[in-house]
């Protein structure tokens, strides 16, 4: 399905894909001629890809890429274009699990980047794959023949996911009122309540009411056993926070082991626990 082309970049076949579901006609006369490039076969490469990747960081972890750049057919291009908010919505959440499988971390909001080959050397059905590491958070807006996908964590969605229970790997967990949300080692997360342009680091959690800040408390989970976290009340004007019954000063940090509970504003309830 890959072809290494050299240290950064890959060839992708999208008729190599093996897809789920096969039905009984296509296994015994081979269905459609036409090769499918859609979020699925996407999703396939850049977990084939990932594990082609040999970086650690200082202490012996596997860093992944997280800057994508995937060169397309205009035609295959088009498709995907129509389905960004699928990529979207979607792609982040594969690509978390499968860093979580790969027990790696990676560097700030990863990114995937659809380019028209203005060359015309990738043909359809085919596209080629450039990976990298970028630690700048700002991103820059989309230009012309090319779509820009922030592959953001699920808890991303913010008021998309609110009271949605979910049960996904993660390295750690946190139960709320109507749900849970999983967290990833070596992210930092912020809690609080629903905001606009919120940042992709941001959690709005369900039934915060207007006691609790927009930015309130932060949140790093510890890639270690047992799992640990850092919470940071933000500095500033932060309403109070209570971890583990200690209570925290503004800008204050504390390393606490899992589970412990965090109250926020003395009203909200939050329980972070292991998966």
């Amino acid at each position: 399905m890959i072809k290494q082309l050299d240290a950064n970049r890959y060839a992708i076949d999208f008729s190599q894909v093996k897809r789920p579901n096969k039905s009984i006609l296509t296994s015994m006369f081979g269905g459609p001629k036409t090769v499918e490039v859609d979020a699925f076969a996407v999703a396939q490469a850049l977990r084939a890809v990932l594990k082609n990747c040999t970086n650690l960081d200082v202490e012996g972890r596997l860093q992944v890429w997280n800057d994508f750049r995937l060169f397309l057919d205009r035609r295959d291009y088009e498709g995907l274009r129509k389905k960004a908010p699928t990529l979207q919505h979607q792609l982040g959440p594969a690509l978390e699990d499968e860093v979580l499988k790969l027990k790696a971390t990676y560097l700030g909001t990863p990114v995937l980047r659809l380019h028209v080959d203005e060359g015309s050397e990738v043909e359809l059905g085919h596209g080629v794959l450039k990976v990298d590491w970028n630690a700048d958070e700002k991103i820059t807006a989309s230009t012309a023949g090319e779509v820009t996908v922030r592959l953001d964590k699920v808890v991303a969605g913010g008021p998309a996911l609110a009271g949605a229970k979910t049960e996904r790997a993660g390295s750690a967990v946190i139960k709320h009122a109507t749900g849970t949300i999983p967290l990833v080692a070596g992210l930092r997360y912020v809690l609080g309540r629903s905001c606009p342009s919120p940042g992709p680091e941001h959690i709005a959690i369900p039934g915060a009411t207007g006691r609790i800040n927009k930015r309130q408390v932060s949140v790093q989970i510890e890639a270690e056993k047992p799992l640990a976290a850092i919470v940071t009340r933000e500095p500033g004007e932060s309403n109070p926070v209570v971890v583990g019954g200690q209570s925290l000063a503004p800008g204050q940090a504390v390393k606490v082991p899992l589970p412990v509970e965090l109250v926020l504003s003395g009203e909200l309830k939050l329980e972070l626990y292991p998966c």
